[in-house]
């Protein structure tokens, strides 16, 4: 697999600097490395990570054995967990979004285009797909997808998701747009192989 390496400029601490950062490879499992200029960590249980002082002063993502571990600030290079961890990730955050084109369902006289509609439920087909997935008509008005099953056991890590969802109410209201929005906010994999919402158009 080739490998991209990158001369990244960043603001840390309120100070620019350049970092030289490679991608690492995409890997679908709960131990996949989602976050930016970020380190990682295997060994004996820790409940707290140094060595990020090229991080200082920053909100960093969390990745404790396959857990979503609550933000931290890096404080004089290191971070402390609240619960110790074998394997940790740790990296300045990012978010996913995807907002395809708007919809095209037809209406009884016509297109969809330009008229009023609202999109009701959803189908999501995911692949590997962890928590933290949100889901709107944008993007300041958005629900959660949950994952957890009621199966699924408490002391383990969520498991990543393959398969199509079940439907799923949409929030949003009547508009002319007909955007669908989502959000991906965690350090977990995620990949929408297919977005299939119902949605009523009324001609005008």
């Amino acid at each position: 697999q080739d490998s991209t390496w990158l001369v990244v400029e960043r603001t840390i601490n309120g100070n620019t600097v350049k970092y030289i950062e490679y991608i690492e490879k995409e890997l679908f499992d709960s131990d996949a490395f989602y976050v930016d200029s970020g380190l990682s960590y295997t060994g004996v249980a820790v409940n707290s990570v140094s060595g990020l002082s090229h991080l200082e002063g920053e909100t960093v993502r969390i990745l404790t054995d396959g857990y979503i571990h609550p933000d931290r600030v890096v404080t004089s290079g290191a971070v402390t967990l609240q619960q110790s961890a074998s394997t940790i990730h740790i990296g300045l955050p990012y978010d996913a979004v995807v907002k395809p084109m708007r919809l095209e369902a037809g209406a009884a006289e016509g297109v969809a285009q330009g008229k009023t509609k609202r999109i009701v439920n959803v189908v999501m087909r995911l692949y590997k797909t962890g928590s933290g997935l949100f889901y709107g008509s944008s993007e300041t008005n958005l629900d959660e997808l949950f994952l957890r099953g009621a199966s699924d056991p408490m002391n383990a890590p969520v498991p990543l998701f393959s398969g199509d969802t079940e439907i799923t109410p949409w929030t949003g209201h009547y508009e002319q747009e007909g955007y669908m929005v989502l959000v991906h906010k965690s350090a977990l994999p995620c990949t929408i192989v297919a977005l299939m919402p119902q949605m009523t158009t009324y001609d005008r």
